[in-house]
């Protein structure tokens, strides 16, 4: 399993946004996290990526267990989250914004994740806004390149 959370529970005093929580979700697959507001589903993502701490359960990542471990961690092992409103580097290329999430998340220099950053931007039809300021893209390309609204999708980026 790529992902597995088991008997999650965080609440915020009286408030309860899981209890007994329980997810599984496997490499290649993409799982839709839907509900109201107020529902939890922001809680979930924060419990995830290490920005809360859950009050019981488990949360392992590819096999490793994620308790203790920081958001910047969790990072570096493959996880990470988005906001609604996308804030991009702005001053620097589209590229530039994908390389810097590369080369610190991956722990890697930008000659070896350079080519698999342009891979990227060809999947999500960004190649042709690669040397434009990140500033320069219109609210729906900066949202163009992350999940849709409460779709939240794990994946392993490709090797290099």
């Amino acid at each position: 399993m790529l992902l597995e959370v088991v008997g999650l529970r965080k609440s915020f005093g009286s408030i309860i946004v899981a209890e007994n929580l329980d997810l599984v979700i496997a490499s290649g697959e993409a799982v839709g996290i839907i509900g109201p507001n107020g529902a939890g589903k922001t809680s979930l993502f924060n419990l995830i990526a290490g920005g809360l701490s859950p009050n019981g359960g488990t949360i392992c990542f590819d096999g490793r267990d994620l308790a203790g471990m920081p958001p910047q961690a969790r990072c570096r092992a493959g996880i990470s989250r988005t906001h609604q409103i996308p804030q991009p580097f702005e001053k620097l290329t589209v590229f530039e914004n994908l390389l810097v999430g590369a080369v610190y998340g991956r722990r890697k220099t930008e000659r070896e994740v350079t080519q698999s950053c342009g891979e990227i931007l060809e999947r999500l039809g960004l190649l042709r806004r690669a040397n434009a300021p990140a500033g320069s893209l219109t609210l729906l390309e900066r949202k163009h390149s992350r999940p849709r609204r409460a779709f939240c999708c794990w994946m392993r980026l490709p090797a290099g």
